[in-house]
């Protein structure tokens, strides 16, 4: 044993093992480094492992039998004579050494116990906003992206064109479930097994395919697969002519449904192309990519996109209906110019509508101009027409959702979030839609964790999450930290800096409440944007607050969504009496409208005139 050990060290084989180890090992460290920087498939590493174990042998070998020397690589001769006793030299410990300390850095990731997550009330840096994953259904589907196998990149907006107008059919069909536009397009691109995807989107069923063009004609491949047992359920090819290319969404949809066992219903049947405008339907599809995000610049894009392609084509109703929620999101997100934009709204769906009656979306976004008119029973009934014909409509389902809050219904509300997440479950604002009704509620448990979910997503993700923390440790008594979140809600939002240090002066001293309130008063009358009622109730002057929420409910079109998340939430903290909170519901239509729909559980009449909430 001890001349085989002595030999092993005269071929330098054990410094070759030691080496091979120490070295394998960093290989590795930047294979998944690499993996997780590149968004590498899951595999990457392992593949790499692999290949570093089946190398181990084969080094050995080689080191047994060749050598490096400075006349190059050469056989190693025998050993003649007598083999000196074993006796490790300086290098050969050096790398024993770095052997044992690789070895204890191993055996410390796989011992040691992950760090815990932070509290909620702490801003945590790596926290992902994801919405709670739906649960799967037997008829549930996703429908990717049809890959372009063309030549041409400008020919991409074909198989895009294709995916969204099967989408929109199978969308329309009563008994399945149909992942939106925003979450299925979110994997384009991307190499991603469709388990995995199956398992994000919450779906069991995935329709894949690819668009070939060649000249005039264009070849269309279509799949659906089970996920769940990785069975072909079905798959089809078409071949047609260019001009004739979207006739086959209905093919493929009518396929689908019969795979599925449902039934196809003229409403969720035939639709034929948007447009005979190709360059008008590129531009279309080019803008609806900027719904996957809600920033300023990605929706100024779509909408001058839409205009483009209304320009080429006039009767092109979906580009009308899509640029007019466009302008609603707007409406949101830049206060300043909301008339504006909810006119231009409003003009867009009413083209829309005349050229198509019943395109959902349109009848959505009439829905959400109505409610921003208190028109509670015409937002009800187009919402209704509209989730009628698509049930899966995203646009839809959200602003319904935000209405029935209004309302005071909560329990729908809930019902439609929970069909929206389903509908598009990888939106990032989900969480933002459950935290205003768990804050509408007062459920401040839910309300803290969809709060802390919103802390990285910058803009109104961030000033959102920070205000309702500041809202909930002042409750809780934490001055402390309900301070701290105020400040970083307000420097957030920005334009509001002047308010920082009055507002902060009032939260710890009475005193200074009459100086902090005139100061809010003043940012408000300065910014139509800036709803104070939320700092207004962080420094203790509750009434000023529902004065400011009257004030606005009379300006005609003015957003009160997050006016009426406050107000209910006074109510669930034991003020539905106060003169002012029922003088704002009247104000708002929905006693009348209470009357005659019914109404929500935390408010009854109280005589022939008069109600109660509590």
């Amino acid at each position: 044993m001890q001349r085989f050990f002595s030999e092993l060290q005269r071929r330098k084989v054990l410094r070759i093992a030691s080496g091979y180890v120490v070295a394998g090992w960093i290989i590795l460290q930047v294979a998944v480094a690499l993996q997780t920087a590149m968004l590498l498939n899951a595999s990457f590493s392992s593949f790499i492992l692999a290949l570093l174990v089946i190398g181990f042998p084969v080094a050995l070998v080689l080191g047994w039998f060749f050598d490096i020397t400075p006349e190059g690589i050469k056989r190693t001769p025998a050993a003649s004579g007598e083999t000196p006793p074993f006796k490790p030299q300086t290098t050969d410990l050096i790398l024993a050494g770095v052997l044992a300390l690789v070895l204890v850095v191993v055996l410390f990731q796989a011992v040691m116990p992950r760090e815990s997550a932070p509290p909620a009330t702490t801003v945590a840096a790596n926290v992902k906003p994801k919405p709670e994953p739906p649960a799967l259904g037997d008829k549930s589907i996703a429908v990717l992206p049809f890959v372009n196998l063309s030549s041409g990149k400008e020919d991409a907006f074909f198989a895009d064109g294709l995916t969204e107008e099967v989408l929109n059919i199978l969308a329309r069909l009563h008994g399945v479930r149909v992942t939106s536009r925003t979450s299925s397009f979110a994997f384009k691109g991307k190499d991603i097994g469709v388990k995995e995807i199956a398992k994000q989107l919450a779906v069991r069923h995935i329709l894949e395919g690819s668009v070939r063009r060649d000249g005039e004609t264009v070849r269309v491949t279509a799949q659906l697969i089970d996920t769940t047992t990785d069975a072909h359920v079905w798959s089809e090819t078409y071949e047609r002519k260019l001009a004739d290319v979207f006739t086959v969404q209905d093919e493929i949809a009518r396929s689908i449904a019969g795979a599925l066992n449902i039934e196809i219903s003229v409403s969720g049947g035939a639709s034929g192309a948007p447009t005979t405008n190709m360059e008008a339907y590129r531009l279309y599809l080019q803008a609806r990519e900027q719904s996957s995000s809600l920033s300023d610049s990605s929706m100024t894009n779509g909408i001058d996109l839409f205009r483009r392609a209304i320009k080429l084509d006039p009767n092109f109703a979906e580009a009308y209906a899509h640029m007019a929620a466009f302008y609603m999101g707007r409406a949101t997100f830049d206060p300043d110019h909301r008339e504006e934009y909810v006119q231009l709204a409003q003009e867009a769906i009413e083209i829309a509508l005349k050229l198509k009656p019943n395109f959902p979306t349109g009848l959505g976004v009439l829905s959400s101009i109505a409610a921003r008119e208190r028109d509670w029973e015409a937002a009800d009934e187009n919402a209704k027409k509209a989730l009628e014909l698509e049930p899966s409509n995203a646009f839809a389902l959200v602003t319904t959702g935000v209405r029935q809050i209004s309302e005071g219904y909560f329990e729908e509300a809930h019902k439609s979030f929970e069909r929206f997440v389903q509908a598009d479950p990888l939106f990032s604002f989900s969480s933002l839609r459950f935290l205003t009704l768990a804050v509408a509620e007062g459920d401040n448990e839910t309300a803290e964790k969809f709060a802390v979910k919103l802390l990285t997503i910058k803009g109104l993700g961030a000033y959102v999450g920070n205000g309702t923390l500041a809202v909930i440790a002042r409750e809780r008594g934490d001055l402390d930290s309900a301070i701290r979140f105020t400040r970083l809600a307000i420097t957030t939002r920005g334009g509001l800096d002047s308010l920082l240090e009055p507002v902060s002066k009032a939260m710890r001293d009475p005193s200074m409440r009459s100086g902090a309130i005139a100061m809010v008063k003043e940012a408000t009358a300065k910014h139509p944007w800036f709803e104070p009622e939320a700092l207004l109730i962080l420094i203790g002057a509750t009434d000023d607050a529902l004065d400011a929420m009257i004030a606005r409910a009379k300006v005609p079109r003015s957003s009160m969504a997050g006016a009426m998340i406050f107000a209910w939430r006074l109510v669930a903290r034991g003020q539905g009496s106060n003169p002012k909170l029922k003088q704002l519901f009247r104000e708002m239509g929905l006693v009348d409208y209470w009357k005659k729909h019914g109404w929500p559980d935390r408010c009854r009449p109280k005589g022939e005139d008069d109600f109660e909430c509590s």
